[in-house]
Order: C-alpha cells, then sequence, then structure tokens
C-alpha cells in the first residue's frame, strides 16, 4: 500500500491505483496508520484530473472517496471541518454521480457524530449550499424563462433534493427515544419550507415532482415520530399535490405516510389524523376517476399507485375503511380499472387489494399483526361480497378469457375461488353456482353448451358442498382454457 501512493505520476497508472485503494478501504480501517497518505492520494486526484479534463480519474476517486469514507467512517469524524472545505470546493466540478458517491461517503462520516449539538451545526454546515440553491430555484416561476432553461432548473432542482435525500438515509437516527433529532430538526426548519415551496412553484415538472416525493418518502421512514409536528403541513402537501398534477408519485407517497403514522405504536391523535388524510387523498382520487371514467386505459400507473395506497390502508386501518362510505366508491374504481386496464402492474395491484379485502370475511385475518377479526367486520366483508359477488365472477370470467394477460391467471383465479368460498358461509353453494351460471349467460351466445355448462355446474356444485376449493378452481379453469382452445385462440 505504501508504494502505490509513490507511483509515477500517469493518468492510467492513476487511475488503476485509485481504484485499488477504493478496493481495500476495509484493510485501511484496520490500519489506520496508511489513512492519511491514502486519503491525500485519492482527494488530490481531483486537481490533477482537473487539469488534464480526465473524467475517469474523478469517478474513480469519487467513488474510493465514497468508500473510504464509509469504511473509514469513524476515523475521519475528526476531519469533518476540512472535508467540508474539500467537498465544497470541488463539488461545482463533478459530475452529478461522482458527487452522489462523495455525498454518500460524507455522510456517512457525519452519521459518527454523537454530540448532537455538533452533529446539527456540523450537518447543516454540508446542506447550507445545496439549500440556498434550492431556495434560490424556488422562488423562479414556470413562466419567468422559456423551456429549455426550466427544463435545465428543473433538473438541478431534482439534483440537489437528491443530495439532501442521501443524507436523510444515511443519518437515519439509532433509536426514537431522544424526545429530539437534530437532523430532523434541521428538516424541519429549513427542507420542509422549501419543499413546500418547490412543488406550488415547480411541481409541474415530473422530475420535480417526484425527487421531492422521494425526499419526504425517505424522511417519514427514517425519522418517522420526530416529524410528527409538520404532519399536518405534510398530509396537506400530498393531497394538493395530487390534485393539483396528477402525478403517481403522490400516491405511494400518500401510502408510505399512512403506514408509518398508523401502525401499532403510533399514538392515537396520529393515527386519527393519518386516517383522515387517507379518506381525503382517496375522495380526491375517486373525484379524479369520475371525471375521466372514460379515460381509464390512459391512466394505468395512477390506478396501481392508487391501489397500493389502498392495501397499505386496508392493512392498517381495516375497520375504518370497510366500514366507512368509502368502500363502494373504492370498489367500484377497481370493477371499472379491471374492465379498461391490461397492463399486469395495475391489475395485480387491484386484484391483491380485493383479495386482501374479501380476506377479511373470514375467520383468519390476512395479516400477522392482527389476532382476531371482530364479527361485525367479518358480517360485513359477507354482506358486501353477497352483494358484489355476481358482478365481479363475471367480470373475472370475462377477463380470463378475453382481456386479462396470463400473468395475472393466478391471482384472477384465486379472487374468484375466495368470492365463491366466503358466500358459502352465508348461502351454500347455491348464491355461488347461480353466479357461475349467469357469467356463463353472458358469453356469446351459442358458445356454451348445455353440456359443457352442466358439466361445469355440476363439478363445482359437489366441490363446493365437499369444501374442496382446489376443486373449484381447477374446475374453472379447465373451464376457461376449453373455451378459449375453441373459440378465442381459433378464431385468432
Amino acid at each position: 500500500m505504501d508504494y502505490l501512493v509513490k507511483l509515477p505520476e500517469n493518468p492510467k497508472v492513476r487511475y488503476a491505483a485509485t481504484l485499488v485503494l477504493g478496493r481495500y478501504t476495509e484493510w485501511t480501517a484496520k490500519h489506520p496508520a496508511y489513512l492519511e497518505k491514502q486519503l491525500t492520494y485519492i482527494t488530490s486526484g481531483f486537481e490533477i484530473a482537473s487539469n488534464i479534463n480526465n473524467m475517469d480519474i474523478v469517478m474513480a476517486a469519487s467513488h474510493a472517496l465514497k468508500y473510504f469514507c464509509m469504511d473509514c467512517s469513524s476515523l475521519l469524524v475528526d476531519s469533518l471541518e476540512q472535508l467540508f472545505n474539500f467537498y465544497n470546493n470541488i463539488a461545482g466540478n463533478l459530475d452529478i454521480q461522482s458527487l452522489y458517491d462523495i455525498t454518500q461517503g460524507i455522510s456517512h462520516i457525519l452519521a459518527e457524530e454523537k454530540d448532537p449539538e455538533k452533529l446539527y451545526n456540523i450537518t447543516l454546515m454540508f446542506w447550507k449550499p445545496t439549500l440556498e440553491k434550492l431556495s434560490n430555484y424556488a422562488d423562479f416561476t414556470d413562466g419567468s424563462s422559456n423551456a429549455t432553461s426550466m427544463d435545465e432548473i428543473h433538473t438541478k432542482i431534482a439534483d440537489e433534493i437528491e443530495i439532501i435525500t442521501i443524507y436523510v438515509n444515511s443519518l437515519r437516527p439509532l433509536s426514537y427515544r431522544p424526545p429530539e433529532n437534530p437532523i430532523a430538526k434541521l428538516l424541519i426548519e429549513y427542507c420542509w419550507p422549501i419543499v413546500i415551496k418547490l412543488i406550488s412553484n415547480h411541481g409541474r415538472s415530473t422530475k420535480v415532482s417526484e425527487r421531492c416525493a422521494k425526499f419526504i418518502k425517505n424522511a417519514i421512514q427514517n425519522f418517522n415520530i420526530y416529524l410528527i409536528p409538520v404532519i399536518s403541513n405534510t398530509a396537506e402537501l400530498l393531497v394538493q399535490g395530487f390534485s393539483n398534477y396528477k402525478y403517481g408519485c403522490y400516491l405511494w407517497v400518500s401510502g408510505v405516510f399512512f403506514k408509518e403514522y398508523s401502525d401499532e405504536d403510533a399514538a392515537p391523535q396520529t393515527k386519527e389524523a393519518a386516517w383522515l388524510f387517507a379518506a381525503q387523498q382517496t375522495s380526491t382520487f375517486i373525484q379524479f376517476v369520475e371525471s375521466e371514467k372514460n379515460k381509464l386505459a390512459e391512466y394505468p400507473d395512477l390506478i396501481e399507485d392508487f391501489f397500493r395506497m389502498m392495501n397499505d390502508v386496508l392493512m392498517f386501518s381495516p375497520v375504518r375503511l370497510i366500514e366507512s362510505d368509502l368502500l363502494q366508491p373504492v370498489y367500484n374504481v377497481a370493477v371499472a380499472s379491471l374492465s379498461s386496464l391490461q397492463e399486469f402492474d395495475a391489475l395485480i395491484a387491484i386484484l391483491h387489494f380485493l383479495i386482501d379485502l374479501y380476506s377479511w370475511g373470514f375467520e383468519t385475518p390476512p395479516v400477522s399483526f392482527v389476532d382476531n377479526i371482530p364479527e361485525n367486520l367479518k358480517n360485513k366483508v359477507l354482506n358486501f361480497a353477497l352483494t358484489t359477488g355476481n358482478d365481479l365472477i363475471k367480470l373475472l370470467i370475462y377477463g380470463l378469457i378475453y382481456s386479462f394477460p396470463s400473468d395475472v391467471y393466478p391471482d384472477s383465479s384465486e379472487l374468484l375461488t375466495k368470492i365463491i368460498k366466503l358466500s358459502t358461509l352465508d348461502a351454500g353453494s347455491k348464491i355461488s353456482l347461480s353466479w357461475i351460471d349467469q357469467a356463463l349467460a353472458v358469453l356469446p351466445q351459442g358458445t356454451v353448451n348445455d353440456r359443457e355448462r352442466t358439466k361445469l355446474l355440476s363439478t363445482c356444485e359437489t366441490a363446493i358442498n365437499s369444501k374442496d376449493f382446489r376443486r373449484v378452481r381447477s374446475s374453472i379453469k379447465d373451464f376457461i382454457n376449453w373455451y378459449r382452445r375453441k373459440h378465442v385462440n381459433s378464431t385468432n
């Protein structure tokens, strides 16, 4: 290792030597006598690369410095001020990925600082140049420059937000016991006001909205209860963000927001605030769907994000959702989307939501952290299944034959079988058989003869009466395969 830093100066030699140093940073952490020489060699590479315009050396040095800081972080805590001067001097000359690498390394050193006041001040020192840039960008409005320059500004905003996000991920608190956290304090005092302004003035840019949403998601996941002082601001920001721009990022962050503030450890008032937020965001999305009901096929990503959010709501607040007035409208969106979409990810999100919804009608909860399902909730889901089962069975059988991609067949069949099984808890085989019969009746006239119809119904009846629901599933699958082979594939 001593010889590496003394090799003759040559671009290819320096590039290779820098990569070797970056590969053996764990060894250096155990042999700190070599640390200073290696660190000097790596950091001097940036100036040398700048003089000869060699980006390969810059990227190698950035990568090496990242792992150097990560693996030797405890040895570099006392050098943070010197590293800041170095970081501040070179940041403007780096490509964005190299800047991300060095930022990630620096953030690991910051995480070693145990004194809260020192951590607050030195982190602010590293964040301040980025925050000042973001604050200046936030004052621009979309009409203040031409389209090209605004796109450049939006890219710069997204890049700078990502830098703060990298710090947020590395500076996650080890414990939530202390009453305050210095990084959360910085987020509340400096970052949240800027992000709110950025979304207000530049949220129409998907780059800005998605990076701001990613920042909020990571901040909530990492700092949780420490961000409760801005919980109402965050809820309002996410609702307004989706209402104004209709971007899915506001929905998937909404799911994270709800999940983090609705788990079993959350305070009752926090859970209540999370539920009110979820209800408001759900209502906003339903209004959007009603205004675009003839164009649902154009929004598969939005619908996917919505039902992933709803899965979180159902998981953590099943009673509130199932007993609310939102259940029927959400179900209506699911049915309309199943009829309109063919994209796998969107269909799977909808099917998983419906499978979990009907699962609350059985004895065993679909989630491990709930021991028992209240009787009134089971009855509510059972009655809902009896009300919706006929139309949903028709839709699923039609979709399995004509429109669903083959990858969703297992989940579609699971949902279909689950509804049939749930209906037998109240009415035996009679009602589910009538649903299947009516589903066959809506297929093109003459394509299902009496023999095939009777065969399917009798097989299902025998299987239902013997509680053999695997056989019910296989019988319907065999019928669908036969029908597709005879009437769909042959026609194609």
